[in-house]
């Protein structure tokens, strides 16, 4: 998850980054407000290229954390269910194998399948992950007193 601090804003509400967002991003991308706990707005390219952010406000500092996302839920829970799959595929090769070389078998595939999911999920958003971290550098509106000067 990648995170770019900006100059206090404790005015600064998600909607109104949004927003900011939507001018710069205008035609390229759709932006909108989710109702997860984690995540304000989606920006979002394809159902399977987007970057979820979230605004976050803590003392005397304001910053934007954001990562690539499936933002499609048809995909997510696909993707669930391929892993719920992949999951019991490696069981039954345990239950096969058993000791300790099949635990470690098992473990090997578990750890293939998180690794596959991220790339599949996170690899092609990266470019927009890139796209948002320098709109959140370079837009003044959230620049603070002294870089904007």
């Amino acid at each position: 998850m990648a995170k770019v601090i900006i100059g206090h804003h404790p005015e600064l509400t998600a909607k109104d980054a949004m927003d900011i967002f939507q001018r710069q991003f205008a035609g390229k991308y759709e932006l909108y407000m989710t109702r997860m706990p984690r995540i304000d707005f989606i920006v979002k390219q394809s159902a399977w290229r987007g970057v979820s952010v979230k605004l976050k406000q803590k003392r005397g500092q304001t910053y934007f954390e954001f990562m690539g996302t499936t933002p499609s839920p048809a995909l997510m829970i696909l993707a669930m269910l391929l892993w719920a799959g992949w999951f019991i595929l490696g069981l039954y090769g345990l239950s096969k194998s058993g000791g300790i070389g099949g635990f470690i078998g098992f473990l090997l595939w578990i750890a293939l399948g998180l690794w596959l999911l991220r790339l599949l999920s996170s690899r092609p958003s990266r470019k927009i992950e890139k796209e948002v971290k320098v709109l959140i550098e370079k837009t003044e509106e959230f620049k603070g007193p002294s870089e904007s000067g």
